[in-house]
């Protein structure tokens, strides 16, 4: 098979080409999250990245993991055959222990084809006023067989062979006891799942579980969801996506272009799936909108596992995450500022980043800066001469509550290494920032107090890409400064006013130059850092 491409326009709107290696086909495996993703567009970019014909979605609304195990193949359904005896031909009355066949529905019917005690065939399921009744048909006429009961009956041979984004354990985890899904019992199933597949074990995917808007944090059923999604974070590190944080942010209702409404914020902050995300009165279930957005966290986790790979350089994370996002300030005149939603493809070294304002407001637009030429005659760049900070600040945007920038790359030159405290950018504050220290040192700071100890010595002149990472999640602040790190503890306090800003604070003589700053919404890695930095060089030469 050849491999298939689609370009999406992704949540932060940037265009990026993707490309399935040939042989590679997709299984989506869940409860009704997972079957309301096959429906409508919400998977076109999967599927024309995989291949329609490669896609295959199992969900099924209100299965529990046991169920969509025993669907998939990897818990097989044990069956009780009537009698004791599989006849010749023609079906016969079972019973099974897991009821895989599950539906919603009053009445209806389904069928799945297997194997059952070496026979090929069909198991059928009737239901009828909540009534279930299940046949099993062998394929093809033979002698009657005797069997035992609690027979396994094996299905899912004709995906074995497919990478899975498996999403289960939603319908059983708050159970009444016995019958309540344990943390452990959801975790041995999607291993069992996960063996059934003859796949690498780490080209699955393993998406988190989402809570209803009732589920707050501290509440019965969130303390259990929690210690599921806490248990299967942990034996699936390699897999694990968390898909329903993802969701619950800002960054990426407005990367869908979405304005967080009242509401959408005051989800986020009960930590649930924000009302925009979801369907019209729906508590749980994601909407089409939440779907394109998993849609675009889905190939990205896959092009991190080189499931499947980038068909073209972008200026982008060298290893994408699940919101690789990248907000650029750049300055082309003295008073012209822009914010790109997301920096696009370098075509040519002379070609500047295009402008673009986006949904982002702008603040103080009449600020005034210095300008002098920027590295490689490209763009413009602040330079700092002893300006007063009331002249050379520049306020790009305001948002409220705590800032979601989590890692800041600045391209500037220390011209003169003057030994002057100078801030070249921060967000919110107290929050992250780059600075040089009194030493004419650069230094990562969160807040005020919080600082990384500077690397030793003043930085010597020339364009470099300076990186500030404030990791939440491992508490930690870094300075990356020419690919060597510094790292310390702390933790950003909660503002009301998260606004960036590039320089500014200086108190004496200085002669700085910026060009470029960047801002993720995630700690980049080191790898991540030296992705960005490749690209910003390949557009500015004379980075160092």
């Amino acid at each position: 098979m050849a491999a298939s491409s689609v370009t999406i326009l992704s949540p932060e709107k940037a265009a990026a080409t993707y490309v399935a290696k040939p042989s590679r086909a997709l299984l989506q495996v869940g409860d009704s999250l997972t079957e309301n993703q096959g429906t409508g567009t919400n998977s076109a970019a999967i599927k024309t990245a995989f291949g329609s014909a490669t896609v295959t979605n199992i969900g099924k609304g209100g299965q529990t993991a046991a169920q969509v195990a025993a669907r998939q193949g990897g818990a097989p359904a044990l069956v009780t055959v009537a009698g004791g005896i599989i006849p010749g031909s023609g079906g016969v009355t079972v019973t099974v222990e897991v009821n895989l066949l599950q539906i919603n529905s009053t009445s209806g019917s389904w069928s799945i084809d297997g194997v059952l005690a070496g026979i090929p065939g069909t198991l059928s399921m009737v239901k009828t006023s909540g009534t279930y009744a299940y046949t099993f048909t062998r394929k093809a006429a033979g002698n009657a067989i005797p069997v035992g009961a609690g027979i396994p009956f094996a299905t899912g041979h004709a995906y074995r062979d497919r990478i899975m984004v498996i999403c289960v354990g939603r319908n059983g985890f708050s159970y009444p006891e016995p019958n309540r899904d344990s943390p452990e019992k959801i975790v041995d199933l999607i291993r069992q799942m996960i063996a059934w597949s003859t796949r690498n074990p780490d080209d699955h995917l393993v998406f988190s579980i989402p809570p209803t808007t009732e589920e707050t944090p501290g509440t019965a059923n969130r303390i259990l969801l929690d210690a599921a999604n806490a248990a299967i974070r942990k034996a699936f590190q390699r897999n694990w996506v968390d898909a329903a944080a993802y969701l619950r942010s800002e960054v990426t209702l407005r990367s869908a272009g979405i304005t967080p409404t009242a509401q959408d914020t005051t989800d986020i902050g009960n930590s649930v799936t924000p009302t925009s995300f979801r369907g019209a009165g729906d508590l749980l279930h994601y909407n089409a909108a939440a779907y394109v957005a998993l849609g675009v966290l889905t190939l990205r986790e896959f092009a991190s596992r080189s499931t499947i790979t980038w068909s073209e350089p972008i200026v982008d994370t060298g290893t994408p995450t699940p919101t690789p996002t990248m907000h650029g300030y750049g300055l082309t005149t003295a008073s012209h500022r822009y914010i790109g939603a997301q920096l696009p493809a370098v075509d040519a070294l002379a070609t500047p980043w295009p402008d673009a304002i986006g949904s982002l407001s702008l603040a103080l637009a009449t600020t005034n800066l210095k300008v002098a030429t920027g590295p490689a005659g490209v763009d413009k760049a602040v330079v700092t001469s002893g300006v007063a900070q009331s002249a050379n600040t520049q306020r790009i945007f305001n948002t409220t509550g705590a800032p979601e920038v989590r890692t800041l790359a600045v391209l500037l030159n220390n011209v003169t290494p003057a030994t002057s405290a100078f801030t070249f950018a921060s967000a919110a504050n107290p929050g992250l920032s780059v600075l040089r220290g009194a030493s004419g040192a650069l230094v990562a700071r969160l807040g005020s107090a919080q600082a990384v100890a500077p690397l030793g010595g003043a930085e010597a002149a020339g364009w470099k890409v300076v990186f500030a990472i404030y990791d939440d999640v491992a508490g930690t602040v870094t300075l990356d400064a020419d690919g060597t790190s510094v790292t310390a503890t702390g933790a950003v306090a909660t503002t009301s006013s998260a606004t960036f800003m590039v320089g500014g604070s200086e108190a004496a003589a200085t002669d700085v130059r910026i060009a470029e700053v960047l801002t993720f919404p995630t700690a980049l890695s080191v790898a991540d850092r030296a992705s960005v930095r490749s690209a910003l060089k390949a557009h500015y030469p004379a980075i160092a």
